[in-house]
């Protein structure tokens, strides 16, 4: 079974399209380098480095990644879980994917979720545990309103890497998926022994980036838990045409989702207005047939990074076409 992964820019990529989360200080050479790009009308580090406010950013991109009052077309404010989009209106088997619960699960509490902190060596048992930790919050937040859904609730797994091990799980090439990816096979997520470098060579960004990838993939396990995507193979094995799209979709739901339950996370570490910024930036993703454009990563984390918790904000499989692009 192939794996579900995200593509985000990560590690020193990261950092050259975000630096101004990681302005250094070089106390031996007496060079900065510190890159502003897309950031030099944002004003102090210090508005950068405060928690994030999770109401729509005053910022409206002509991609249509705002939302709110004033968005322009194209944002996702205007999805309506549950409905058809134009281009399937007259597909009756499309009535399984928009009905499915996952976007009328209730809204669970802000949970409170401390981290330890990074391993500096990146070591494989460090990062294990610390992803245990992040894992049992998330299962935390999210298994009252699956319960209360009517549904059976399964903790996830989650396991780093070994490069040596060809075939993790029951889910073959996972290991080439940076920085994680979710089997639905065996519930599990798995993270590359990258994500453990990127964690420990950049902890400011990185840290938060790993928390991002983690969340995203725990996206996938709600898909799971609620029939979603046992829904869509279904659809696919008599669509297969449609399996690209429908993968779009799934991606950009488990990119909102995540977002959605980074944002409900309190403790350390804390999303900041900085990594918000960076998270709903089009530059930020890589482009590729399952996860759509830049714009369309963004657009999505920008619905769950503005409303955490609100699942119906994550309607991909109710939203036009152009906004899964």
């Amino acid at each position: 079974m192939r794996p579900q992964g995200r593509h985000l820019a990560h590690g020193a990529e990261a950092t050259h399209r975000h630096p101004a989360l990681v302005l250094c200080a070089a106390v031996l050479t007496g060079l900065c380098v510190v890159g502003l790009t897309g950031l030099a009308f944002l004003g102090h580090l210090d508005d950068l480095a405060a928690p994030y406010a999770s109401t729509p950013s005053p910022r409206q991109h002509a991609d249509g990644a705002g939302s709110g009052a004033g968005a322009v077309a194209g944002s996702t404010a205007s999805v309506a879980p549950g409905a058809v989009p134009a281009s399937r209106a007259d597909d009756a088997a499309w009535l399984d994917l928009v009905r499915s619960p996952i976007t009328g699960l209730g809204v669970p509490e802000r949970t409170r979720c401390d981290l330890p902190a990074p391993d500096p060596t990146g070591s494989t048992p460090a990062l294990e545990q610390r992803l245990t930790v992040l894992t049992s919050c998330l299962d935390r937040a999210w298994q009252g309103p699956v319960q209360r859904a009517g549904l059976e609730f399964s903790p996830v797994a989650v396991r780093v890497l070994d490069p040596a091990q060809t075939s993790p799980g029951q889910c073959e090439q996972a290991e080439a998926v940076v920085p994680a990816a979710y089997c639905e096979a065996d519930r599990t997520i798995y993270v590359s022994p990258a994500a453990a470098r990127q964690d420990a060579e950049v902890p400011d960004i990185g840290d938060l980036l790993l928390v991002a990838a983690v969340t995203h993939e725990y996206g996938h396990h709600l898909q799971s838990l609620t029939g979603l995507a046992g829904a869509v193979h279904a659809y696919t094995a008599d669509h297969p045409e449609a399996e690209p799209e429908l993968t779009r979709r799934l991606e950009s739901m488990a990119t909102c989702l995540g977002a959605s339950t980074h944002g409900l996370l309190d403790g350390s570490p804390q999303v900041t207005q900085g990594f918000y910024e960076h998270m709903v930036d089009a530059e930020t993703y890589r482009p590729d047939p399952a996860h759509g454009s830049g714009a369309t990563q963004a657009r999505w984390a920008r619905a769950g990074y503005d409303d955490p918790g609100v699942t119906g904000r994550c309607a991909t499989f109710s939203a036009p076409d152009e906004l899964v692009a």
